[in-house]
């Protein structure tokens, strides 16, 4: 298994089934921004607020051949196994990313658990082999890390515009971020202490300036 974070945002995805399984992968492919279809003649409530909504494109039927053509990537989530099998072989025809929740065997990829702050992402996975332990991993590192790691990250995109003007080589520059990233930076930012912790590093930057 080769790990990948795939970029989605306005990419056609679709989404085959209507129930709670279905919900989880059309909010993930929000969070990424996709425009998201779902195929299923039945939505849970969630579901159907989604669409109601707009956020979502419903199409009330049954999955029959040829739906896939047009998504760049398909998950199968129905309730009935023939019909994710059917449209599995269809993605699989055209060249379509395809995943059948559950069934890795005819998946080309497997969703993991997700940690999401900000644009901060950390997904932990297990080949597909126990969703359950993936879970349990998310559960216990979702308590360790809290918002504030996103509104940091946020932090550095400004911080590393600022080290590039100041460090002109890119071996420069991964060795103060190095140095930089220490342990007791990311323990202001773990207890909340964002401002501290970009002052932290903003002076690191001014000595590497003005030496």
């Amino acid at each position: 298994m080769y790990p990948i974070n795939l970029f989605l945002s306005a990419r056609p995805c679709l989404v085959i089934g209507g129930g709670n399984v279905a919900l989880q992968k059309v909010q993930g492919l929000l969070a990424a921004q996709a425009q998201v279809t779902i195929i299923s003649p039945l939505l849970c409530r969630e579901l159907r607020l989604l669409a109601d909504s707009g956020q979502v494109h419903w199409q009330k039927k049954e999955y029959t051949d040829g739906d896939v053509k047009a998504f760049d990537l398909l998950i199968c989530a129905a309730d009935n196994q023939a019909v994710n099998r059917a449209a599995a072989a269809e993605a699989r025809r055209r060249r379509i990313l395809v995943n059948v929740c559950d069934v890795p065997a005819i998946s080309d990829f497997a969703a993991p658990a997700v940690i999401r702050r900000g644009d901060l992402l950390i997904t932990i996975g297990t080949s597909g082999k126990s969703p359950a332990l993936s879970r349990y991993f998310r559960r216990v590192l979702a308590a360790e890390i809290g918002a504030g790691y996103g509104l940091f990250l946020e932090r550095l995109v400004q911080l590393r515009r600022e080290a590039r003007q100041t460090l002109k080589t890119p071996q420069e520059r991964q060795q103060f971020w190095r140095q930089a990233l220490t342990d007791d930076v990311m323990a202001l930012v773990a207890a909340g202490n964002i401002d501290a912790a970009e002052a932290r590093l903003r002076h690191a930057i001014d000595r590497y300036r003005f030496e």
